[in-house]
């Protein structure tokens, strides 16, 4: 490793001869003296270059940790639904292994069919389950799997920066009527004041407490999903007509909770 002098034109490599000094005592001081800064110089830019180093592999490893705790690449048994929606067998499937969705694109989940698949990975088995005829575009996101048909845009509201979310713990159906209307009144300032109720609000299941700053309303959504015993939110206003469900204009959201599909 070089070491670098005050002067950054000229610089030695450690064990590297020099040339010898004067014999004098003030020359001798001169030459110690900045030899020991650049010793002194070597030592700190050695280090930085550890920490640096050591920075570089930890953050890889918890990048590397992150790739792989994603649960598309998680594999799972034989999965098989009865002749039912898509949406049913997708809640289903969920349920099963503990995964939460995120659906942009709500457009085939109403189709009936039955489904049977081979074991394999999640990332198989909810293609199967969706049925799309274009590709599928699957990802995970703040814990939670997002799906869509790369085909169909998703609304532009998912993409709406929440400038504040910050409740206290509660109760999921709550916290989820709360964001919605977080939401609203980013996309319209306008908005002063909002009505309804919050039907089969599981007490039991609670989330939170948030403090999000600047996020989007899909990062704000799966967080909320992720910290759940297990979610689907869809977008738009979806009527699966079994267990408990909360809707708005702008999205649907399931929760797994105690009901059976």
């Amino acid at each position: 490793m070089p070491i670098y002098w005050s002067n950054p034109r000229t610089f030695y490599k450690p064990h590297q001869e020099v040339s010898r000094p004067s014999s004098s005592p003030a020359s001798q001081d001169a030459v110690y003296r900045t030899l020991t800064e650049n010793v002194l110089i070597w030592r700190v830019t050695e280090r930085k270059m550890l920490l640096a180093v050591i920075g570089l592999v930890l953050l890889s490893s918890s990048t590397y940790a992150a790739d792989h705790s994603c649960a598309l690449t998680q594999h799972v048994p034989a999965f098989h639904a009865p002749q039912q929606s898509r949406l049913k067998t997708l809640l289903r499937f969920g349920r099963q292994n503990r995964i939460s969705f995120g659906i942009e694109t709500s457009s085939v989940l109403a189709e009936q069919t039955e489904v049977n698949t081979p074991p394999g990975t999640v990332a198989s088995v909810v293609k199967a389950i969706s049925g799309m005829k274009s590709p599928t575009k699957l990802e995970c996101f703040e814990g939670v799997v997002l799906l869509r048909d790369q085909a169909t845009l998703p609304p532009a509201w998912l993409n709406v920066i929440v400038p504040e979310f910050r409740i206290p713990r509660t109760m999921l159906g709550l916290a989820n009527a709360a964001l919605w209307m977080r939401v609203e009144t980013a996309l319209d300032p306008q908005k002063q004041g909002f009505a309804g109720d919050i039907p089969g609000d599981d007490l039991t299941e609670q989330v939170g407490p948030y403090n999000v700053k600047q996020a989007s309303a899909r990062a704000l959504l799966c967080r909320l999903a992720a910290s759940s015993r297990g979610t689907i939110w869809i977008v738009g206003e979806v009527n699966e007509g079994s267990g408990t469900s909360w809707r708005n204009r702008l999205w649907t959201l399931i929760p797994y909770g105690k009901d059976h599909f």
